[in-house]
């Protein structure tokens, strides 16, 4: 695991009894934060092109990027697993919609996007349960 400078001079930046939740919101490193936010800009732009397919071709398409949007903003903003995980789910399965439609491999950039979320999370995680072993001295406390 990477270490990004968590301590200095031996204390810990992160208030006792921090949820992970927290943790992720507002006291993960710089690095991951900024991996967060440059992901978060291409899922931007990303809905902003299928914004621009939907108005000159299918309006329907509309709900698709209003879906992305959401899931792509919950995880920008809360760090949210959830809705990571659901980018995901939903990305994979409108890519093999697409495939068995159209017969070409479509929405892959939304697979990436979701598959970077995930692990930028999951070091998010890891970062917090380093932090909870350092305050709590000698094994992990976990607090939800």
């Amino acid at each position: 695991m990477e270490n990004y400078g968590q301590y200095e001079n031996g204390y810990s930046r992160v208030p006792a009894g921090c949820t992970l939740k927290e943790y992720r919101k507002n006291y993960a490193s710089a690095p991951l934060k900024k991996s967060i936010k440059t992901w978060s800009i291409v899922a931007y732009v990303l809905v902003g092109l299928n914004v621009v397919i939907a108005l000159l071709a299918n309006p329907w398409m509309l709900l698709d990027a209003a879906l992305l949007l959401g899931l792509s903003l919950g995880v920008h903003l809360n760090k949210s697993k959830g809705c990571a995980i659901a980018l995901l789910v939903y990305s994979c399965i409108n890519a093999v919609i697409g495939l068995i439609g159209s017969g070409t491999v479509s929405g892959w950039w939304w697979i990436v996007l979701a598959v970077s979320y995930l692990g930028t999370i999951k070091k998010i995680d890891a970062e917090y349960k380093a932090e909870m072993e350092q305050q709590s001295g000698n094994g992990y406390v976990e607090v939800y």
